[in-house]
């Protein structure tokens, strides 16, 4: 990158920040846009620099009996706080805003605890044979925020995405290696279905940004009378 206008910390429009820095159970993370280039298949590059974005409490989080519905607020008022925002990045000699350069991941870190008819599928045969104590479990949904992403995309790979997906798209996006070192030998990066690259098309302009509506503002979770409990317990 090769300077930035305004303080990436300051997402909120209207100027007020949003509050904290904690991540809990629905992970938001902002990944700088990827410049256009000549390229080989499944290489492409982005702004090295990512990072986790707001903050959620537990009634923001989607725990049952806890929750008071507002999560799906909280995640567009930070969407939205990412398409309003004045401030851009210089690319190349070129200003691009942060809705320009930015890529938002949405997933959660487990199912809940909620029904699925679907039965979780077995790990890859590339897959390290301690990797089975880690073995797939029920589905989470995973969001695609971009303006390199066509409304309505819906990945095709039957095989099913995972948490590694993202790990190796980050690779991939930056040309960085497989972690091939650690408690279980190798990393799921290395035995994922996929590298998000369907959901994807870079080589074409941004597309503009739309609203995400929302019963709950901006304003209502920079409240400080809001509790401040933890998003999860364990």
């Amino acid at each position: 990158m090769d300077g930035a206008q305004c303080d990436s910390g300051n997402l909120q429009p209207g100027g007020e920040e949003l509050r904290g820095a904690v991540l809990d159970q629905r992970s938001v993370q902002r990944i700088r846009r990827p410049q256009p280039r000549r390229r080989a298949a499944g290489h492409r590059q982005l702004q090295s620099k990512s990072g986790g974005l707001g903050h959620s409490t537990g009634l923001e989080s989607d725990h049952a009996a806890y929750t008071d519905g507002s999560g799906p607020s909280w995640v567009s008022s930070i969407i939205n706080a990412v398409g309003y925002s004045p401030c851009t990045d210089l690319v190349n000699g070129q200003p691009l805003t942060y809705w320009q350069d930015t890529v938002i991941l949405v997933t959660w870190d487990d199912w809940g605890g909620w029904y699925d008819h679907v039965h979780p599928p077995p790990l890859p045969a590339a897959a390290p044979a301690i990797a089975s104590s880690y073995a797939y479990g029920f589905r989470v949904p995973l969001l695609v925020v971009s303006a390199y992403t066509p409304a309505g995309t819906v990945d095709s790979n039957t095989a099913g995405l995972d948490f590694g997906t993202i790990l190796k798209f980050i690779e991939e996006v930056f040309n960085l290696s497989n972690i091939n070192s650690g408690d279980l030998g190798s990393f799921a990066d290395q035995w994922s279905n996929g590298d998000l690259s369907d959901f994807f098309q870079f080589s074409q302009p941004p597309n503009d940004f739309q609203s995400i509506q929302a019963p709950f503002k901006p304003d209502f979770f920079l409240d400080p009378k809001r509790p401040m409990d933890p998003p999860d317990d364990d």
